[in-house]
């Protein structure tokens, strides 16, 4: 009898010291804190990071149920300050792991994952863009199936309606939608509870930042890339590497990772490359969405890999990155900004071209302002391409500076005799070196054995000599002079004289002389001949009297 009072005093004091264990464990429970996603797209990975003690075992669990063996991965890491940290990663996401997860059995609190697929959304997932101070409807269907009662939230906890929301039979109005009204709305039929619509209210989604800057990624070090969407329930956010999805380039080469950023807490808001090198300068694409209603916006990080962390104005053209410059503005803007954590103090930048020092002046302008130095070159032309560098101390950094072709003024027609030579220059300037295109007539012009083209000042095909000109050669001439995308044109009128036009007139000035001569002539004779047959008569008329 003794043995068996003693067994059940053990088997108490054991029961005891669980309770109180359950009790010191469920009362610390609030120190766990989750991390992760709330929407995933159907089959996309995602992680969740739970926080715990030490002493905890973490246990994953959805919905009340084990994941063991059952499509996740688990890591635990202990963490400072007697924590520890237990991250889930789920592979190729679907509808079954939509639900409630848990890292412990004691605590109550849950992180919800709503997987979606954007593909097959119907009817009964309905979602809404809250404009606040609108008035808003959302209607139970089938109302056959009335009454209905409403759910909110994660947990579906029976909805109470606040002071500017009614309840009217199969609907659930807003006199006035708020901000704080975002939420998951469920209406369940009373009659049969598989009947049920969801209605996700979300707000619009903001960011504190701008839509596009620039950074700089220190080749061999590493880099983040944080994005920070603001709205509820908090967006899906999924990364681009230039056109393709971030998910790829992770799973491709293990230097790029995807997380949570530790300043938000928002999961997936940071992109992480590590070992930057030369191929990583790219466009990063951060995009924000609420994948129930296809509403989505973006913030696009311009990154630059290089040896120095000074950021400059350059930009990436086919020729690599440079500043392209049009000469017409007659202005050449240059620009540095340190972007590092070292202090440098009251920063002071020297600018040079070509490795030699530029010194302040009527042409050169340099003004620093905190980490930033910008050099303004006035009256700017084709001898200001080139490179250019600004060094702040230990940092430097290469700005390339290329020029739009010009042309030189030429003449706008030509006059030429036929057999003669024609020359028609162009000459174009520009960094890197334009090419020349000639056309005749608004078509390319087509060469034969009487033509040829030659170079000026190292511009290949710039001048053009057609030898024997032909009356068929005249025509509307057009030199193009193309660099860097851009094309600059001059037109030349070319006017053929036939080589006997000269002597035309002189014939005709011959011609008209003998006809005026002739005419003289004739008339001289007709005149005279009245004058003889007088003379004639007076002599007949006195030989008559005698």
């Amino acid at each position: 009898m003794r043995n068996i009072f003693e067994s059940i005093m053990d088997s108490l004091n054991v029961l005891c010291i669980l309770v109180v264990l359950v009790s010191a464990a469920t009362a610390y429970g609030g120190y766990t804190t989750y991390q992760g996603p709330v929407y995933v797209r159907a089959g996309e990975d995602f992680s969740i990071t739970c926080t715990t003690d030490a002493f905890r075992f973490p246990k994953w669990t959805l919905n009340g149920h084990s994941m063991e063996g059952n499509f996740a991965l688990q890591v635990i890491r202990p963490k400072e300050r007697g924590r520890q940290e237990a991250k889930l990663h789920v592979l190729s996401a679907g509808p079954q792991h939509s639900g409630a997860y848990s890292c412990d059995p004691f605590d109550v609190d849950k992180h919800y994952i709503y997987v979606v697929d954007t593909e097959r959304l119907n009817d009964t997932q309905k979602c809404f863009l809250i404009q606040p101070g609108r008035s808003l409807a959302l209607s139970c269907e089938p109302e056959s199936r009335a009454p209905f009662f409403w759910f909110y939230g994660k947990e579906n906890t029976r909805y109470l309606p606040k002071g500017h929301v009614e309840m009217r039979n199969a609907q659930l109005l807003f006199h006035g939608v708020q901000l704080s009204d975002a939420g998951r709305y469920t209406c369940r039929s009373v009659r049969d509870p598989s009947i049920e619509t969801v209605f996700h209210l979300v707000t619009p989604i903001t960011s504190k930042q701008s839509s596009h800057w620039n950074t700089v990624g220190r080749i061999g070090a590493s880099v983040a890339l944080d994005c920070d969407f603001i709205a509820d329930p908090q967006p899906h956010i999924e990364w681009f590497i230039g056109f393709d999805h971030a998910e790829l380039k992770k799973r491709a080469q293990h230097r790029v990772h995807i997380s949570t950023n530790p300043k938000t807490g928002v999961a997936n808001s940071r992109l992480i490359v590590q070992n930057v090198d030369p191929t990583d300068t790219n466009e990063y694409t951060c995009r924000g969405s609420h994948l129930m209603c296809g509403i989505h916006t973006e913030q696009i990080i311009s990154m630059r890999a290089q040896k120095s962390e000074i950021l400059t104005n350059e930009e990436q053209t086919k020729f690599g990155l440079a500043v392209l410059v049009n000469p017409k503005l007659q202005k050449l803007i240059l620009k540095c900004n340190y972007t590092g954590t070292e202090d440098h103090g009251d920063a002071t930048y020297a600018w040079f071209k070509d490795d030699q020092p530029i010194q302040e002046g009527t042409k050169f302008h340099i003004e620093t302002t905190g980490t930033a130095s910008v050099l303004t070159v006035e009256d700017c032309n084709v001898d200001d391409a080139g490179n250019y560098k600004c060094k702040l101390r230990g940092e430097e950094a290469t700005l390339r500076v290329l020029m739009y072709p010009t042309l030189e003024h030429v003449e706008r027609s030509k006059n030429q005799v036929q057999g003669d030579p024609l020359t028609l220059t162009c000459k174009a300037r520009g960094s890197p070196t334009p090419t020349i295109k000639w056309l005749k007539d608004g078509e390319p012009l087509i060469m034969d054995e009487r033509m040829e083209k030659q170079d000026i000042d190292s511009v290949k095909d710039a001048k053009l000599i057609i030898r024997n000109l032909q009356y068929s050669d005249k025509g509307k001439y057009v030199c193009q002079a193309t660099s860097l995308n851009v094309t600059t044109e001059v037109e030349i009128n070319v006017r053929v004289k036939d080589k006997y036009a000269a002597l035309w007139p002189f014939l005709g000035i011959c011609a008209e002389v003998a006809i005026l001569c002739t005419i003289i002539f004739i008339y001289e004779k007709r005149r005279t001949k009245p004058e003889f047959e007088d003379d004639d008569d007076k002599k007949e008329s006195s030989s008559h009297r005698k």
